[in-house]
């Protein structure tokens, strides 16, 4: 039996030669690439219509993602993932992105092999150039910076620009990632697998769709004016449109798109699928209010030019900064929560 390869047995130079060898066959044919992996820098063309829109995001081992269950692919997947949905947020169309490791030194180099793998199979799949970055040594676990550049030729929709009389649409449906990760996390990657039901709700979590081309449809309609992409929960992302506009958001309840495999999920364990909607994160879905009389329309486009679900789901109102529930009984209720870094 061959001796697997570690990192700490290649050494960075080859590790770092490998990885542009990968690299710089995805870049070499695009003319939007002027320099790609191998120097200091990456240098890309840029159009003096459009706007540079750049984001970081960052992955940790054991904090967003776990070797139990996540493959090297799924992490290589979703660390770029992530971030072409906050490039969607802000209607940009993602162009490149650079990719930082730190690893232990005793991880297989397989590993980084297959890691990339699965980040050039979302990048491929959305026209995305992988242009550089860093690696480093990690004393125990894997963290992963990736920062991602793209270009917006329209208005840039922002979070504080939500006004009183906007509906507020949704694409997708909401909680199947937390649902995901919760069946991961208690019945385990074998039995997710063996279920068809469950594996698409694992899916959502190990291999988030980002909604670039959704967002490029509303960005070309002109109708939308604020956007967020729902990374934290979809009552925690609204506060954040409600504090920063200076408005209060009424969400109804009956209204969130919930996907037939979570409500048969929810049959089988132990939740609430309308609170994993709310509060669950990490759909990735984009969220946005537009006037009310243009809501449909902007839906129409969406569905008809992605085929993704686009729901109307609540408004926008004059008053106090927050957002409430109403459900299909016309009762108020409380809507808050979501996932928070540094809060046990």
């Amino acid at each position: 039996m061959s001796k697997v390869k570690k990192l700490k047995d290649i050494g960075e130079l080859k590790i770092l030669s490998w990885i542009h060898s990968e690299l710089s066959g995805q870049t070499k044919s695009r003319d939007d690439v002027v320099l790609g992996v191998g120097d200091d820098a990456a240098v890309l063309k840029i159009e003096q219509t459009e706007q540079l829109v750049i984001t970081v995001d960052s992955l940790v081992e054991g904090v967003h993602f776990s070797l139990d269950y996540f493959t090297p692919e799924d992490v290589g997947w979703k660390a770029l993932a992530v971030n072409l949905s906050d490039l969607a947020a802000m209607f940009a169309k993602p162009v490149a992105v650079l990719v930082s490791l730190a690893m232990p030194s005793s991880l297989p180099f397989m590993w980084v092999k297959r890691f990339y793998r699965g980040m050039l199979e979302v990048a491929n799949k959305f026209g995305v150039a992988v242009v550089g970055g860093d690696t480093s040594s990690s004393p125990s676990s894997i963290f992963i910076s990736v920062s991602a550049i793209g270009v917006n030729s329209a208005s840039v929709p922002l979070r504080s620009t939500a006004e009183v009389g906007d509906a507020v649409i949704a694409t997708g449906t909401f909680g199947d990632s937390a649902i995901g990760l919760k069946l991961l996390r208690e019945a385990g990657a074998q039995a997710v697998k063996r279920s068809r039901v469950l594996r698409r709700l694992a899916m959502r979590q190990l291999r988030p769709t980002p909604r670039v081309n959704e967002a490029l449809i509303a960005a070309s309609t002109g109708l939308c004016k604020c956007a967020i992409d729902v990374s934290d929960g979809l009552a925690s992302d609204l506060s954040k449109i409600a504090q920063l506009s200076g408005v209060r958001i009424c969400l109804w309840l009956e209204k969130i798109p919930i996907s037939k495999e979570a409500i048969e999920a929810s049959k089988r364990f132990s939740y609430s699928p309308l609170e994993m909607a709310l509060t669950g994160g990490e759909d990735y879905e984009l969220i946005m209010t537009t006037p009310k009389a243009y809501a449909s329309s902007l839906c129409e486009a969406i569905e008809k030019e992605c085929g993704t679900k686009c729901t109307i789901i609540g408004e926008v109102e004059s008053g106090e900064p927050l957002v409430y529930g109403v459900d299909s009984n016309g009762k108020l209720i409380e809507v808050a929560g979501g996932y928070e870094h540094f809060v046990s």
